[in-house]
């Protein structure tokens, strides 16, 4: 609006109302809900940075950092977030604190707690291994963290027989391998066994002509086997020449000693009568294991391979003398008693009985032939019954 000329009095009261209306236009002035500063014309809902207040308190510029009132200038400071597990700083909840040392097989572990024994976690150089509540005395790992090994005194059950801290090699007791020394076992103890083959035990023969093991350890065939000792013709009967032969059968440990006889005829039985086949078809053997004959019958028939060589004791003789009183048949060769030492009791000269020849001396190809075909192992000639001579033994059952 354009106004020339001098104003009319009229008109001065509308022009000072529409210069301030003019001078306000654009700015609402303060909210009046608003306690800002207006000094500036600046909005107070506008963040700005205005520096220290003047009352001197702090006001907080962001999350992480404060403002000082006391420096009178702004500064920056980060909050203490405490130890922390890994930053090799024992804190209050940490029962330990490595650093980057910190692991599953170190003494801190991972969560900073000590590695002890139960916990699973295997501390190396200290524990052989650690299976936490697993852990057995019984089992892999023993309850001291330290494997489960033979001779460490604790039966590792389905592993070991036995656990012993001072092994034996005595039968029955604990050996260094953690078994019980026992038939079966494949390890040969003399003073209660004749032969061990562990699961090969009573399944067949043995190697180079020998007889296997049987089930309870011993030879699986019948001795039969030269006297050690030498007799004259007074036995004490042939029940007294059986005796004999169970002593000393006994006295080197045979099994079943109690089963042998002499192998003599009287005027009153052949050795048919007392020596029976063996249903279990047990061959005879030498006390070395080596098989004579497969049964009775055969050993009559064909005779005991190259000679009864072989004593009780293991000691090997040839061309030796021995009472027997029996025909190449196998039976007796006369049941007069004058003529059988009076039936084992006489050592008289002017009475006699037949003997036979346990083997031909040895490389003699001529003399073993003669041997076998004519049966010299149990009928070469009549002696006196003064002489010395030695007795078959035999395992009758």
């Amino acid at each position: 609006m354009q106004i020339s000329g001098p104003l009319p009095f009229t008109w001065l009261p509308l022009l000072v109302l529409l210069t301030a209306c003019s001078d306000g236009a654009g700015d609402p002035g303060p909210n009046p809900g608003s306690t800002g500063d207006t000094s500036t014309g600046e909005s107070p809902d506008t963040p700005t940075d205005a520096g220290p207040s003047s009352s001197g308190d702090s006001s907080s510029t962001s999350i992480t950092s404060t403002t000082s009132g006391d420096t009178g200038a702004g500064s920056t400071e980060f909050a203490d977030p405490g130890p922390s597990c890994g930053d090799g700083i024992q804190g209050p909840n940490e029962g330990c604190d490595d650093g980057e040392g910190n692991g599953s097989y170190g003494w801190c572990t991972e969560t900073c707690e000590l590695n002890v024994c139960g916990d699973g976690k295997v501390l190396v150089g200290m524990e052989g291994c650690d299976q936490g509540p697993l852990n057995l005395d019984t089992g892999y790992c023993r309850s001291d963290c330290q494997l489960g090994v033979c001779g460490d005194g604790f039966l590792f059950t389905g592993i070991e027989e036995c656990d012993a801290t001072e092994a034996s090699e005595a039968y029955g007791q604990c050996d260094a391998t953690c078994t019980i020394n026992r038939c079966g076992d494949g390890h040969l103890d003399p003073s209660f066994e004749e032969c061990d083959e562990g699961p090969n035990n009573g399944v067949g023969e043995g190697e180079r002509g020998k007889v296997g093991c049987d089930l309870e350890c011993g030879l699986a065939g019948r001795r039969l086997f030269l006297s050690s000792k030498l007799f004259d013709g007074n036995l004490g009967t042939r029940i007294g020449a059986d005796l004999a032969c169970q002593n000393m059968a006994k006295s080197v440990d045979f099994k079943h000693f109690d089963r042998f006889r002499a192998l003599l005829a009287d005027a009153g039985a052949d050795p048919a009568d007392y020596v029976l086949e063996d249903p279990a078809g047990r061959p005879f053997i030498l006390p070395s294991g080596l098989i004579l004959a497969a049964s009775f019958a055969e050993l009559l028939k064909a005779g005991p391979g190259n000679g009864v060589t072989t004593t009780e004791t293991g000691e090997t003789l040839h061309t030796e003398r021995v009472w027997t009183n029996l025909n190449v048949a196998g039976t007796a060769y006369l049941k007069d008693p004058a003529s059988t030492c009076a039936n084992w009791t006489s050592a008289d000269f002017t009475k006699s009985a037949r003997s036979g020849w346990n083997a031909p001396p040895p490389g003699d190809a001529a003399a073993l032939a003669t041997w076998k075909s004519q049966k010299q192992w149990l009928s070469l000639e009549t002696r006196v019954c003064n002489s010395a001579y030695r007795i078959y033994c035999i395992e009758a059952t």
